[in-house]
């Protein structure tokens, strides 16, 4: 959930009151900026989880990590809007954290296209953070379905309507 307020005080009391309306597993958003850095040391000393978002540098990620922040949000379309490169970016933010040894983690955000999602993966974002489209499309592939098509006749040939868990013997009562 992310905060709207501008100054780190106000951030934080935004914090304090989403934490305690919608409990302790709430990631609060702070923005990569001043206000959300001073905000993000203060929500961590409350104990709460935080993800510093709109990043567009590595430098704004490593800034969000020494502030405590438990990610950091890369934008990669932003960022390969801005004439750059989101996922080199990414693969640098990973490299800086593994390097220096912080916690933080990268949450890949702002797709246009599966290959960026794709390549995050190959260059060691943790997460990312898609729509239900882009996740359909990640793990769709026309081989798998004729594979399944295959794989479904020949069971319907050896043993017709019945399923897998139909052959296994009565569970204990």
């Amino acid at each position: 959930m992310q905060v709207t307020a501008q100054t780190a005080e106000d951030m934080t009391e935004q914090a304090v009151r989403l934490r305690a309306f919608f409990g302790d597993n709430l990631v609060v958003k702070l923005p990569a900026v001043r206000e959300g850095y001073r905000a993000c040391k203060r929500c961590k000393a409350l104990g709460i989880c935080v993800c510093v978002t709109v990043i567009h540098s590595t430098m704004q990620a490593i800034m969000a990590a020494k502030a405590g922040a438990d990610y950091a949000a890369p934008y990669i379309s932003h960022i390969d809007n801005i004439g750059a490169d989101g996922v080199r970016c990414v693969d640098e933010i990973v490299k800086a954290f593994d390097r220096s040894g912080y916690r933080c983690k990268v949450l890949g955000a702002s797709f246009r296209t599966v290959e960026q999602v794709d390549k995050l993966a190959i260059v060691g974002c943790h997460a990312v953070t898609i729509t239900p489209e882009t996740f359909d499309m990640l793990i769709a592939h026309p081989s798998t379905d004729v594979s399944m098509v295959g794989f479904n006749r020949a069971w319907q040939d050896k043993f017709g309507d019945g399923q897998v868990d139909d052959y296994l013997p009565d569970a204990p009562g």
